[in-house]
């Protein structure tokens, strides 16, 4: 890989960018004369010179700096940095190409890309939206400044990434010396965020539940009232929800089930949506709103059975929760505008669910993405 980050920064210096760097885009040359390394020793293979191939895509970045890309998307999505699958976040220069090497680097360490789907979109979107998994967590025993290095070239932001191609040259070859290399474990933060990325269901869980739980303990506070049997009550049900989460995140990890758990996933959270209800006190009035946003976060996993899985638990909850609770039935004609509702939200999330599922099998290629 050093070899052939050299080779990229001499075109970088000549304001040339590849925008498809990928394993398929380079061939291993050997010397004329040399025998084929499968009837030779099988070290001979790992001395033959990597060469960059493919340039139908390269443009000189120097000359056209308006590589904004407002078009049409080019390039392996498997291997295509976030500024190219989703040109409106800035412009394509040399730091995609620092992206695709990284890309390329987590699969020679991992045996697999970045990021992979069954077709283009979904890819795109975890492009986009989603930070791989580091790859000491699929490979143990790889060297933590390796998985550094990898990290730091498929940073988002292209600034966060390394400024030059040569700058990764010099940070790999610190590595194969044995030296301390210049990609270091970000803060607490960076880190926090790049799980997020990595754990959005499970984020967007906690951070809510956490918000919730939050203004909880301020009211208990401040109120003259404190009902402590209430307050536990609440309380307890938003941790056991929290952990609930955590739970089935962890659950979600074995893709053989993952569909079936992110069914009962949707399901638990309207049962314990509706348990919450439950306990909060008279009126719950805007409250409400969580069944709606229990159906529309659905969507975000662009599975429309997964949307109607959430919309069904969601009516049933609201049902459940107006036996449970009489007194927040008040006019049946607002019960019957709020079902109405849940359903009409269940079908218009379910609808552009729909839509991006047909563009996605439109653009599915004949062969496997790599």
């Amino acid at each position: 890989l050093a070899k052939i980050a050299d080779a990229v920064a001499f075109a970088h210096a000549r304001g040339i960018i590849h925008r498809d760097l990928k394993p398929g885009n380079i061939l291993l040359a050997r010397a004329t004369g040399e025998p084929s390394p499968a009837a030779s020793d099988p070290d001979q293979e790992a001395e033959s010179t990597p060469k960059i191939t493919d340039f139908g895509l390269a443009k000189r970045y120097l000359e056209e700096s308006h590589l904004t890309g407002t078009g049409q998307i080019v390039g392996t999505p498997n291997y295509m940095p976030p500024e190219q699958a989703n040109t409106r976040l800035g412009e394509i220069g040399p730091a995609a190409d620092i992206y695709a090497l990284g890309a390329i680097l987590y699969a020679m360490l991992t045996g697999r890309a970045p990021f992979q789907a069954a077709n283009p979109l979904d890819v795109l979107l975890q492009v986009i939206e989603n930070e791989p998994e580091p790859p000491r967590l699929l490979v143990p025993d790889i060297p933590q400044e390796l998985d550094a290095i990898c990290l730091k070239c498929l940073e988002k932001q292209p600034r966060a990434r390394y400024d030059t191609a040569q700058s990764l040259v010099q940070d790999l070859q610190r590595f194969l010396k044995q030296e301390p290399v210049d990609a270091r474990r970000r803060g607490v933060l960076h880190l926090l965020r790049r799980w997020g990325r990595r754990q959005p269901a499970l984020a967007g869980h906690l951070l809510a539940l956490g918000i919730v739980l939050f203004l909880c303990q301020v009211i208990f506070v401040l109120h003259p009232a404190r009902e402590i049997v209430y307050h536990l009550n609440v309380t307890g049900l938003l941790a056991f929800w929290m952990v609930a989460s955590a739970v089935l995140q962890e659950a979600a990890q074995n893709r053989r089930w993952q569909i079936v758990i992110r069914y009962g996933w949707a399901i638990a959270d309207a049962v314990l949506l509706t348990a919450l209800l439950y306990f909060l006190a008279s009126p719950l009035g805007p409250l409400l709103i969580g069944y709606p946003l229990l159906i529309v976060s659905s969507g975000l996993f662009f599975q429309v059975r997964l949307v109607t899985v959430s919309t069904v638990a969601a009516l049933f909850g609201y049902a459940a929760l107006l036996l449970l609770r009489p007194e927040e039935v008040g006019a049946w004609r607002n019960v019957a505008t709020f079902s109405v509702a849940l359903g009409i939200v269940g079908l218009l999330v379910g609808y552009q669910v729909w839509r991006m599922r047909v563009l996605a099998h439109y653009y599915e290629p004949q062969t496997p993405l790599e």
